[in-house]
């Protein structure tokens, strides 16, 4: 018996060192992996976005602007640079587009402007012609990460109209102005630092919803398991216990205030306001109510 057990305890010892290889092999072939600077890229993702910034403003270049065939391939293909104040930051709004079960969607943020302008961030893997996501290669260091800025029409707009996602969309409960501009000037700086140079994404670690929120308070609040931040369909049970989005309603009455009802949507220059319509009379939020089309 004794012999049995001390051979099982070998076996195991040789099983342990052989799976800590394994590890440590992987390990060094993905710390090997250095980011593809070549392209081609996916016409969506040609561009990387970058900003020059002044005392009061920021001047960003290559905001995107497409419009997308039903098989999601782009239609219109159209980048425009624009000067955003910081001054006129007046709201961030959060938003979940759910495109599997079991809390598998993708998260994404509207800077609101003065004047009803809307400029969306989206992180997204950046992929070559023909290539496809995949959440396991996402870990593997197969894909490069990209700051996509855009309009809502086009962020937004793709999700809800063209790949028949259920997108939500939550005012961000923060509301000082200095704390808004340095969130947005941080969000800046991580652009021009992907555009000179490339990064990995990474599926549990590097991903849509970890940068939007590793500069906020969110990280205070999670650990390297958390399956609100793991699954980032689950995120708005998150941000609503802390408070960063609505909390004074049922998350249950929220989300049902965030959805968005593409039917009788248009993407023009309406849809901003109406994407926002469940959310009319909240706040103080200056937005009309919906319509029985939408």
């Amino acid at each position: 018996m004794a012999r049995k057990k001390s051979k099982f305890i070998q076996a195991l010892k040789y099983a342990m060192a052989a799976l800590a290889g394994l590890v440590a092999g992987v390990w060094i072939f993905l710390e090997l992996q250095t980011p593809d600077m070549a392209g081609p890229w996916q016409p969506q993702l040609s561009r990387t976005a970058f900003a020059e910034s002044g005392k009061d403003y920021i001047h960003l270049h290559n905001v995107r602007d497409f419009t997308y065939h039903a098989d999601r391939t782009p239609d219109r293909i159209q980048y425009f640079d624009r000067t955003y104040y910081l001054d006129d930051l007046k709201r961030i709004w959060y938003g979940i587009s759910h495109f599997g079960p079991m809390g598998l969607a993708h998260n994404f943020l509207s800077f609101e402007f003065e004047g009803g302008e809307y400029l969306s961030l989206s992180v997204e893997t950046r992929l070559h012609p023909g290539q496809h996501y995949g959440a396991f290669r996402g870990m593997m260091r197969q894909f490069n990460k990209i700051y996509v800025w855009g309009t809502e029409q086009d962020i937004i707009g793709q999700r809800t109209h063209v790949r028949g996602e259920n997108v939500m969309l939550y005012p961000v409960t923060l509301t000082d102005p200095g704390e808004m501009r340095e969130y947005f000037l941080k969000v800046i700086a991580e652009t021009n630092d992907l555009h000179n140079k490339p990064a990995f994404y990474n599926t549990l670690f590097d991903s849509c919803l970890t940068n939007l929120i590793k500069n906020t308070a969110i990280r205070n609040y999670t650990h390297a398991i958390d399956f609100r931040v793991l699954l980032p369909g689950r995120a708005d049970r998150l941000a609503y216990t802390i408070g960063l989005i609505p909390n004074d309603m049922s998350l249950q009455d929220g989300r049902k205030r965030a959805g968005i009802k593409p039917e009788g949507l248009l993407l023009d220059d309406s849809y901003s306001v109406k994407i926002r319509c469940g959310w009319s009379g909240y706040g103080g939020l200056d937005l009309p109510p919906c319509t029985e089309s939408h």
